[in-house]
Order: C-alpha cells, then structure tokens, then sequence
C-alpha cells in the first residue's frame, strides 16, 4: 500500500523596512494574519543585511528611511538578491517619483495610508508573479 507523503506550503518570509514603529506593526499583522512570515528592520543598513541572507520572498520598504533612501536601499538589496522584488511604501505620491521607482528596478509602490485589503493583494500578486517567472 503506496502512502501519500504531504507537505505544507512553505511559508513566505517577508523583510519589511521602516523606521516608523507603526507602520512595521501594522503591516506585520496584516502579513501575518495572511499567513506570512514577517521579520522587521527599523532603518536600511539594517534592512539591507537581513536581505543578504537569501531567504526572503518579498522585501517591503519605506522610500524615506533616515539613513538612505529606498532607491539606495533597492540598489543594495538587488546587488546582492538580484532576483528578489522590491516594493515600495511612501506618505507621497509623487508621479515623478512612482515612475523613477519603478524604472529602478521596484515591483510596485504603495501609498500610506493603505488599506489591509490593498497591502494582501499586492503582495499576493507580487509573490505569484515570482512563482510564474
């Protein structure tokens, strides 16, 4: 009699980026409450050596961090995780800056306030997007 050997969907680990205490525990609930594991850096230096270690699927971060910006912070993180997507997050919704963002490398960017229906979805399209690549 053949058995069956089952496993469960790894889980995907997600680097959130932001030097502001409530945006990294709200997106932390909301992640996690989507099953999500979440690991936090409070600025980029840090950020950009938790990415180094080749084990996140998505690295979210915020563009106005106090020690480097989020097109330093996605120059750094690409450098070394070339394949890994960057999303990012800012108060301002500057056409300028979406587009050189987005030219840069980022897979998407974000406006705060966001709703948690709007932070799931992009993130699931963002993760499903790499596993069709």
């Amino acid at each position: 009699m053949a058995t069956s050997i089952t496993t469960a969907p790894v889980k995907k680990k997600i680097l959130v980026i932001d030097d502001e205490p409530i945006i990294r525990q709200v997106l932390t609930l909301h992640l996690r409450s989507a099953g999500y594991d979440v690991v936090c850096a409070e600025n980029a230096t840090d950020g950009i050596g938790l990415a180094g270690s080749g084990s996140f699927s998505l690295v979210i971060t915020d563009y106005n961090l106090p020690d480097l910006n989020g097109l330093d912070v996605m120059t750094a993180v690409k450098a070394g995780e070339p394949g890994l997507p960057v999303m990012v997050i800012s108060g301002f919704l500057d056409a300028e800056l979406v587009s050189k963002v987005i030219k840069a490398g980022a897979v998407q960017y974000l406006k705060k306030p966001f709703l948690k229906a709007a932070v799931l979805a992009t993130v699931a399209n963002i993760l499903r997007a790499g596993e069709d690549a």
